[in-house]
């Protein structure tokens, strides 16, 4: 392992097109309509409550802001939750979803029937966790990509509404939220950085944060080996990761919810009209935070979350940033199950790296 902190601080992006749906939309008027739709819930108390840690790297900050205490554990409940109040609202009782477990999750607990479709051999503990909430779980296609390909067949054929896991403005909406939270929480931030697997959280985050704080920073970290979207804008032409064998099967699916090989045109267009910075982070970086961050906090995140958080050490890193204040996401805390010692390992590799001085360039 070698490690991964010096970090590109002036790159040239490309833009590409809007899909008709985001064209004109006021974000902040948006997330705040979606708010009311979860009136009762108090998610903005919960937000605003959350237990949230302050990482410091030398002159820069890490603001962690956690949304695992929701109800279904992570952000999506925003994205699900809101999804299915439209789908009532249009008078839909049963819908269909693509899911590596934590949409499929949130949706479980809406008022709403639902069938996730699932890749086979996911996360037995998310399998579990939606056939707890009355969810019919269907595992078919080896990774998140294949498997919403067989949901939107089944809902064709089925008639039932299908429910984009991330690319559809009632998610984008949700997630939109978290953008209201952070303003309120964090007004003097410069940075923020969001994973990207499908593209929800950074969609909806995003053009809040570039509305109400114009002046900060938006960052975009995608997993080495999969991360479409960072080499799209960074090339201007649309990129997709193949997904791969390892021993321990599909790479993508081992990815868990940024496992996402294949862009959307929605959150491909939109996502990249609200991003100053692109990076990736390499899997045993990303191990090795989950584990630092657990030392130190007391809770383990899932990876799909430590992507974002790896993306923002890395950041606070970057030689020639300073006084930076960066939120980062904790947007999930239902981490698989690991070999014993496995990510400890991987931070002593890093520490040791980090010693001798051995960097990636």
């Amino acid at each position: 392992m070698l490690t991964d902190t010096h970090l590109d601080l002036h790159q040239r992006l490309h833009e590409f097109p809007l899909t008709p749906e985001v064209v004109g939309i006021d974000f902040v008027d948006l997330a705040q309509r979606a708010s009311e739709r979860f009136a009762g819930k108090n998610i903005m108390e919960r937000l605003w409550m959350e237990p949230s840690e302050t990482l410091s790297y030398g002159d820069n900050e890490v603001y962690v802001l956690r949304t695992d205490d929701l109800p279904s554990g992570g952000f999506k409940f925003l994205s699900a939750g809101n999804s299915a109040a439209e789908a009532l609202e249009a008078g839909h009782t049963e819908v269909v979803t693509a899911t590596a477990g934590t949409f499929g999750t949130a949706l479980g607990h809406s008022d709403i029937a639902v069938t996730a479709f699932m890749p086979v051999g996911g996360s037995p503990g998310k399998k579990q966790a939606m056939e707890d909430l009355g969810v019919t779980v269907t595992e078919q296609g080896s990774n998140v990509d294949e498997t919403r390909v067989a949901a939107l067949q089944y809902a064709e054929k089925s008639g039932k509404k299908f429910l984009e896991p991330y690319a559809a403005l009632s998610n984008l909406a949700g997630t939109a939220i978290l953008g209201l939270a952070i303003a309120r929480l964090k007004p003097d931030l410069t940075d923020v950085v969001t994973q990207f697997g499908g593209g929800s959280a950074h969609g909806g985050v995003a053009p809040v944060v570039r509305q109400l704080m114009p002046e900060a920073r938006l960052s975009v970290v995608q997993v080495a080996g999969c991360s479409p979207f960072v080499d799209s804008v960074l090339t201007g032409e649309i990129h997709e990761a193949k997904d791969v064998q390892t021993r321990r099967g599909s790479y993508l699916k081992k990815l868990g919810g940024v496992g996402v090989g294949k862009l959307h045109p929605l959150t491909l267009g939109h996502g990249s009209r609200y991003v100053d910075r692109v990076s990736k982070s390499y899997t045993d970086q990303v191990y090795a935070t989950m584990h630092d961050y657990e030392q130190e906090h007391g809770d383990l995140p899932e990876f799909a979350a430590a992507v974002g958080l790896e993306g923002a050490r890395r950041l606070a890193r970057t030689p020639g940033l300073q006084g930076a204040t960066i939120v980062a996401l904790f947007t999930g805390g239902r981490p698989e199950a690991y070999v014993p010692g496995y990510l400890a390992n991987m931070s002593h590799r890093r520490k040791l790296d980090e010693a001798n001085g051995r960097y990636l360039s």
